[in-house]
């Protein structure tokens, strides 16, 4: 409609400009090199305030350094695993940390709602929960030929047709004991800013599994060392 190349160069630039301020290229390839070796690798987009002088927010790519600190829903469908709903993202911070950050919070263990002892007692483990919720809206096809949501429709415009469509928008929770909520973010996108690098995910039995070059390659290996043991 009305893309054109100006307009797709200008967003690449920007897209671009992202990348080299988070180092974009490094955080890929722990994401590769996570998702060869255990069969997915997890990096994740935040916003932040570019300075400590400043208002305004940026983007930046992030690593996720655990790919096991992430549960990931499994019942997604699309190659891109973008139509996934929701996910957590552990975080161990200490407890010094926790508790200049929220000083009103417990630190408590996500099993029993005891004083955490994890990591000798130093550290608390906090989570990010997202979580993608679909708002219905109706969409609107005016006499002009555009499109407008029924809600943004401006005065006086001839409606021809009229559809319920589902859009989502993206909850973002940070937790401490599994119902003790530490703080909560609002999320300008709708699709979960946490992203995923697939190996091979297999369905077996009803459950997906993920594997990466290792899991194929244990059987040969425990052949070999038998042979060079014999």
């Amino acid at each position: 409609d009305a893309a054109t190349v100006e307009m797709a160069k200008l967003r690449q630039g920007v897209i671009c400009g992202i990348e080299s301020a988070s180092r974009a290229e490094g955080v890929y390839d722990s994401v590769f090199r996570d998702a060869v070796v255990g069969g997915r690798g997890f990096c994740r987009i935040v916003a932040d305030y570019e300075s400590d002088t400043s208002f305004d927010q940026v983007l930046s790519i992030r690593r996720i350094a655990d790919p096991l600190s992430v549960l990931f829903d499994p019942d997604y469908s699309e190659p891109d695993a973008s139509d996934a709903n929701w996910c957590f993202v552990d975080e161990c911070v200490t407890r010094e940390e926790f508790e200049r950050r929220w000083p009103d919070a417990e630190a408590i263990n996500w099993d029993s709602d005891k004083l955490s002892e994890w990591f000798d007692g130093d550290h608390v483990v906090v989570a990010d929960y997202l979580r993608r919720v679909e708002v219905p809206r109706v969409l609107c096809l005016l006499a002009d030929g555009s499109r407008v949501y029924q809600e943004d429709m401006p005065e006086g415009a001839i409606v021809v047709r009229r559809r319920t469509v589902s859009t989502h928008r993206v909850e973002w929770y940070k937790l401490a004991g599994g119902s003790q909520i530490l703080e909560t973010y609002e999320w300008r996108g709708s699709y979960l800013p946490v992203f995923v690098c697939i190996g091979d995910d297999l369905i077996i039995d009803g459950k997906r599994q993920y594997q990466g070059l290792i899991r194929r390659a244990r059987d040969a290996q425990r052949m070999y060392n038998y042979a060079q043991s014999a």
